[in-house]
């Protein structure tokens, strides 16, 4: 469960058990942002999903139900650029994709369906540079390429198509040195 200390053993305490005592809500995937611990965790009903926590367990609960029922969205790479929180998750109906939250279930939305319909794009090696997110993606038309967003579907795009046709560049290791970002590809 989700725990917190400050460096004292009278001070290392549990935050909230989301599962309540029958199981580990197996907590993953912990990033702040916005004064608040953003983490993925399972409580039994909705699967692993995006929660939020201030530290208190009154102030610890699940921003939304993204993926509906006990699958859930799996919610992974949780990364800071500008004022959103990107990650990526699979609502069970187009995948894989690229998500965004402003902390709020409203604010909550898929960015863009980058392999279009159920298949996934499996977005991973989510990086930040000049105030834009990077990513690997898979596209059907493609393959796995270098993508960037500013957040919204329309400023979701890929860089360059490396390797041309749909077999793709295979990029990876992603890494931000003096002002270029550095990666692999084929």
């Amino acid at each position: 469960e989700l725990w917190k200390t400050d460096g004292t053993d009278k001070g290392t305490l549990m935050v909230h058990d989301a599962y309540n005592g029958a199981h580990s809500s197996d907590p993953i995937a912990f990033k702040a942002y916005n004064n608040k611990l953003f983490f993925a965790a399972d409580n039994g009903l909705h699967g692993l999903e995006l929660w939020q926590s201030d530290g208190t367990a009154a102030g610890t609960s699940m921003v939304t139900d993204i993926n509906k029922g006990e699958l859930g969205s799996n919610p992974e790479d949780l990364t800071v650029c500008g004022s959103l929180l990107f990650f990526t998750a699979n609502n069970g109906k187009q995948g894989l994709e690229l998500w965004k939250t402003d902390g709020k279930a409203e604010g909550t939305l898929m960015v863009s369906d980058v392999y279009a319909g159920n298949e996934d794009s499996n977005p991973g090696e989510l990086t930040v540079m000049n105030g834009e997110l990077f990513f690997t993606a898979n596209s059907n038309k493609y393959g796995v390429e270098l993508w960037k967003s500013n957040g919204t579907e329309k400023g979701t795009e890929m860089v360059k198509d490396i390797q041309k046709g749909s077999t793709g560049s295979n990029c990876r290791n992603l890494c931000v040195f003096n002002g270029n970002l550095y990666f692999v590809a084929i």
